[in-house]
């Protein structure tokens, strides 16, 4: 059996990225327009699912922050943890057409250490 990947994609579609544990990752979202409200998630969205959120031009929260440079929207998160592995989403609130969003699946795996023998 043989498997090519051409372009790392889930089945539904979302593309996937990946991470090392303890390092850092940053995901570009691009949209058509900018607006008022800018939203990093997990999930669906739902309250406890919200990460970063906020109405300026950037914002840190904790270990997530987004930053808005015209229509990109820039995600990140620092000392990523395997237990970050899972979908989000960067979502845009526009108050004149429906909302808009990105959705992309985290893969963390393990970190690789170096051990010096002194």
């Amino acid at each position: 059996m043989l498997w090519i990947c051409l372009d790392q994609k889930l089945t539904d579609g979302n593309p996937v990225r990946e991470g090392t544990e303890g390092g850092n990752i940053s995901v570009e979202c691009s949209f058509k327009s900018s607006v008022r409200r800018k939203v990093f998630c997990r999930n669906d969205c739902k309250d406890g699912d919200i990460l970063c959120k906020t109405t300026d031009v950037s914002a840190q929260c904790g270990r997530y922050s987004i930053e808005l440079r015209n229509t990109v929207l820039y995600v990140s998160i620092t000392n990523l943890r395997k237990s970050d592995s899972g979908s989000y989403k960067c979502w845009l609130d526009r108050y004149w057409a429906p909302d808009s969003s990105e959705t992309f699946e985290l893969r963390v795996k393990e970190g690789e250490f170096l051990l010096l023998h002194l």
